[in-house]
């Protein structure tokens, strides 16, 4: 059995049967998740609740224990993951409508998809997706534990600093303007 891990971009619209079909050849579906929020009362209208409901069916592929990942589509949407993991444990629309309660996830699932489970989907992880020795050492530090607030408050949690292959490139303390504008 050869492991190509295909990945199935903007998969949202994935029936169950389809699940079952890419956990079968090897699929991993990557969930452009935002969909709830920034289009789901619209998915209502056009699509109908059955289908709309069940868009980004994230907990139907846990279920399956079907490897996936979330992502955001910028510059269609702000590339905002904070907001995307908010958007996966809510599910709320823009009007706050819950949009298929029971395709909610966890954080800890919702975290999983942006880290591990984006890594696997390209056979990265042995390199990215968690921190661990001899890995990338590519991460972000919060201002608060996403696990530890509301999940409506998710998406206010700011990155205070960003580190990429173990060195920092952003520090929000650090940022400040010269009067000329440029960054110091």
């Amino acid at each position: 059995n050869i492991d190509h891990r295909s990945v199935s971009i903007h998969a949202q619209l994935s029936r169950e049967d389809q699940l079952d079909e890419m956990k079968r050849l090897g699929i991993v579906p990557s969930f452009f998740a935002a969909h709830p929020y920034f289009w789901g009362d619209w998915h209502r209208k056009s699509f109908g609740d059955d289908r709309a409901l069940r868009i980004s069916p994230l907990r139907s592929a846990i279920d399956r224990n079907l490897p996936f990942t979330i992502h955001n589509d910028a510059p269609i949407v702000p590339p905002d993951m904070m907001q995307l993991i908010e958007i996966a444990v809510e599910r709320k629309t823009r009007n706050g409508f819950v949009l298929g309660a029971d395709q909610r996830i966890t954080v800890e699932q919702a975290l999983y998809s942006v880290t591990l489970g984006a890594a696997y989907g390209y056979f990265e992880e042995d390199e990215k997706g968690s921190i661990s020795v001899g890995k990338r050492a590519d991460l972000v530090i919060l201002s608060a534990d996403p696990r530890s607030v509301s999940p409506e408050e998710i998406s206010e949690i700011e990155i205070v600093e960003t580190f990429s292959r173990g060195h920092s490139v952003y520090a929000a303390d650090e940022v400040a303007h010269s009067e000329s504008g440029r960054v110091q």
